[in-house]
């Protein structure tokens, strides 16, 4: 019994140290810890940058330069007469009154972009000068030309051209038709070489009675003048014989200041058609030699025959005993300008 129980005890004895020997703890790894993302690195500042420098104002474009050429410069005076015009004054006596009296001359209203154009056509036509001034959006281009080739007062102070007075002041013009003259006082008015040009037939030839209207009262102030005799530049005309109104070259005439109203022009020669005094006249039937009288600017019939019998070569032209025909015709442009077209012929 006893070895029994020493045998238990030696049994339990080493079954302890057994069990202790695999009794162990293992620790169970817990959950890993999440990553620690490593703190990024401090990004140094961007250094001061210069103020950004303040958006440019558009410019706006410089407008193009007016071509200057040669062959027609700028002039002052036509510059101011250019501004005459564009504050209504007539295109004639603004030219005259700044520069001279022109043997031609035209103006355009343009946009400014034209202007070189306009500067290049003004050479091509063969102006000496030409002068710019603004009306409204636009810009009146004036170009001339003068019997000398030059300006005759092109340097010399104008006075305002409202300002200036009418071409013929001291000789009033007589648009009713003119009355037979009576025989006797006749002769004392007018130089010993005269009397035949008093006889009958050069009173009872005077047709312009049956022309109708503002065209009648031209060509009737005509006629009245060449039976009177009349002071051209400084010299005595004597009376002629007045003119036959032709209804051919009356055609001609209206044609032409129609023509220059719808296109825009005030000139002899047509620059669409190329047409010319001569080739209108002979278009209508009409043979023989003609001169042509262009006034415009003027509303009334009784200012452009002032005009005409104003200028010395116009008023020679009228008094001319070369003509025997005449017709008339005339286009309204506005309220305060109409086209006269005054066509002399013989035939």
């Amino acid at each position: 019994m006893r070895r029994l129980s020493l045998l238990l005890v030696a049994l339990l004895g080493g079954v302890a140290p057994l069990a202790r020997a695999q009794v162990q703890v293992i620790p169970f790894p817990g959950p890993a810890p999440a990553p620690v993302a490593p703190a990024p690195a401090p990004v140094p500042p961007p250094p001061p940058s210069a103020p950004a420098a303040a958006p440019a104002l558009p410019v706006a474009p410089a407008p193009a330069p007016v071509a200057q050429s040669t062959c027609a410069p700028a002039l002052p005076a036509l510059h101011l007469a250019a501004a005459d015009i564009a504050a209504g004054a007539d295109a004639y006596r603004a030219v005259t009154n700044r520069a001279g009296a022109p043997s031609q001359f035209r103006y355009w209203k343009v946009s400014p972009a034209q202007l070189p154009a306009t500067v290049r056509e003004l050479c091509q036509r063969g102006f000496v000068g030409y002068g710019t001034a603004p009306s409204g959006s636009l810009m009146i281009v004036l170009g001339a030309r003068w019997p000398g080739g030059t300006p005759a007062e092109a340097s010399a102070p104008a006075s305002p051209v409202a300002a200036a007075p009418a071409p013929v002041a001291a000789a009033p013009v007589v648009l009713a038709p003119a009355a037979p003259a009576p025989a006797a006082p006749a002769p004392s008015s007018r130089p010993p070489t005269s009397p035949t040009l008093s006889s009958p037939p050069v009173t009872a030839a005077a047709p312009a009675a049956p022309v109708p209207g503002p065209l009648g009262e031209l060509l009737a102030g005509i006629n009245a003048a060449r039976t009177q005799g009349r002071r051209c530049g400084g010299v005595q005309r004597p009376p002629v014989p007045p003119l036959v109104v032709d209804a051919r070259l009356s055609k001609a005439a209206q044609e032409h200041a129609e023509a220059m109203v719808a296109q825009g022009f005030a000139e002899h020669v047509n620059p669409r058609t190329r047409s010319t005094p001569e080739s209108r006249a002979r278009a209508q039937g009409f043979s023989g030699r003609v001169s042509e009288n262009i006034r415009y600017g003027t509303p009334t019939v009784d200012g452009a025959l002032i005009w005409w019998l104003g200028s010395a070569v116009h008023c020679t032209s009228l008094m001319s005993r070369d003509w025997t025909h005449m017709g008339a015709g005339s286009a309204v442009q506005n309220d305060q300008s109409s086209f006269w077209v005054l066509v002399l012929g013989r035939e």
